[in-house]
């Protein structure tokens, strides 16, 4: 049989548990109050204190480390044309500064992408160095890069094939072919 509270009681037994309720309800947004409004203002405030103690000096970063040095790219490295196009990347929102036979040929600030292209490079006779450097916005200068050595020649190497003789015919067994010749030295 089920036990027969009296109403003083029931009430007793409701306002309890109305009173635990409240409570947890209370301290969940005590919780919550410290966590979202007390942590920053105790972080605020302890930058005050902090600030205060140093005298509110800032502290300022100086960019120091300069830039990795540039990637140079060239079509060929031996040419009988005039004038090349040279490629390449270094550094987003750098200058570089390309260099030819030691020296100045241009200035170019790159893009967020940090890509170049100089379409015409004009070539002098015989062997031409390239290189570049790379500078930040802070001024840092980049090591230069290795040198590119583009040889320019107006006229086409000599080339003398000694074998195969010309009008040879290859058929059959022999679908190997060696060729062999001469050319200029350091071609």
């Amino acid at each position: 049989m089920r036990k027969r509270l009296s109403r003083l009681a029931h009430f007793e037994e409701e306002k309890a548990y109305r009173r635990l309720f409240l409570t947890i309800l209370g301290i969940i947004i005590v919780l919550l109050s410290l966590i979202f409004i007390g942590i920053p203002a105790l972080v605020k405030f302890s930058l005050l204190i902090s600030n205060l103690r140093t005298g509110g000096e800032t502290l300022t970063y100086i960019d120091t480390t300069s830039p990795f040095p540039p990637h140079l790219e060239a079509p060929s490295t031996a040419t009988n044309a005039a004038q090349i196009a040279i490629s390449g990347y270094a550094e987003p929102g750098a200058t570089l500064e390309i260099f030819l036979n030691g020296e100045h040929l241009k200035k170019i600030l790159l893009g967020n992408d940090g890509q170049f292209s100089l379409p015409e490079v004009s070539l002098t006779e015989g062997e031409n160095k390239i290189t570049a450097t790379a500078k930040d916005a802070a001024g840092n200068i980049s090591q230069p890069t290795e040198p590119l050595i583009i040889i320019y020649k107006r006229t086409p190497p000599a080339l003398e094939i000694s074998s195969p003789q010309e009008g040879e015919n290859f058929s059959g067994e022999r679908r190997e072919v060696k060729v062999s010749g001469l050319t200029e030295p350091g071609v």
